[in-house]
């Protein structure tokens, strides 16, 4: 691999390892980022970790062995996706709650299994007969789920020692001028919530890979709708929407590194990171919602407006 381009290999997490994850909380509420990374308080995945976890699991295999030239039926690869959410939701104390926060039945849970195994299926039918994505070609893939590190370079000002890292679902390639990686999301398939190469150029956890190969780096997005399966009363759509995987794509250069160092500078700053947070002051982001300073969708709105006093 290219020589910024390091492997974690299993070391322990520290302090000074910052994740695109951490720092985009960080971004949008320092209090969310609080509650979650100084206090420690995690709440209970909702069903979309499970799923996506299941449609990972599939999609993985599916990779290593047409890299391989290996040719299996969809049915294995939909049970591996099966055993990779039984075994998320075994972390969980059998525990699976709906994206409202409420617990979800055996039979509920059952569907929301059924439906990764669906929109994995989508992404496997793409694939046949030498199929891509929009052009975009998964048997490229070289390497899965790459635990990569690099530590931040802070210019001629300097800084404390610091490191990115994350979690590369797809290193295509590391070795030539220009980079080249992917990333696999499930997303909600109304046209206003899904994906672009405007939303691509958006996202912080590009830049951060890209960050961490020290190169120019093409990043694509590979996105898997989730078409609804079952009817409100739990049985299959007679008329289910065909899931048909997209690709959105974008462009990182030195520009972003330097916009994304000077946001870890920040971020390192406004945390007192490297002294245990103790100087670290939170605060809500205030942007006008449903739930007067929390996201619709944030873990934390509760013990926000506790502490902080919210509406």
């Amino acid at each position: 691999m290219a020589d910024l381009f390091k492997r974690a290999d299993g070391e322990r997490w520290q302090t000074n390892h910052i994740s695109p994850s951490k720092l985009d909380l960080w971004s949008k509420c320092s209090a969310a980022f609080w509650f979650r990374y100084v206090m420690g308080i995690k709440k209970p995945g909702k069903v979309w970790l499970p799923q996506g976890t299941a449609v990972h699991a599939g999609v993985e295999h599916l990779l290593n062995d047409l890299s391989q030239g290996i040719t299996r039926e969809k049915e294995y690869y939909e049970l591996m996706a099966e055993m990779a959410w039984e075994e998320q939701v075994e972390k969980s104390d059998g525990l699976v709650y709906s994206k409202k926060g409420l617990e979800m039945s055996e039979g509920q849970k059952m569907q929301a299994m059924e439906e990764a195994k669906y929109w994995f299926s989508g992404f496997y039918d793409a694939l046949q007969d030498g199929g891509t994505i929009d052009g975009f070609d998964p048997r490229t893939v070289t390497e899965t789920e790459v635990d990569a590190i690099r530590q931040v370079d802070w210019g001629p000002e300097g800084g404390p020692e610091t490191f990115v890292r994350g979690y590369i679902d797809w290193v295509v390639d590391v070795e030539g001028p220009v980079a080249k990686l992917a990333d696999l999301k499930t997303a909600n398939p109304n046209p206003r919530w899904g994906w672009s190469d405007n939303k691509a150029d958006a996202q912080l956890q590009a830049t951060a890979y890209g960050y961490m190969t020290g190169k120019p780096t093409e990043f694509d997005y590979i996105i898997i709708p989730k078409q609804e399966k079952f009817t409100a009363a739990g049985v299959d759509k007679p008329n289910a929407k065909k899931v048909v995987p997209y690709r959105a794509k974008t462009m990182r250069t030195q520009l972003h590194y330097d916009a994304f160092v000077n946001r870890l500078r920040a971020f390192v700053r406004d945390t007192d990171l490297h002294n245990d947070y103790k100087n670290f002051k939170p605060w809500p982001n205030q942007k006008a919602t449903n739930y007067g300073w929390c996201d619709n969708l944030c873990d934390y709105k509760e013990e926000c407006q506790a502490h902080f006093g919210g509406k």
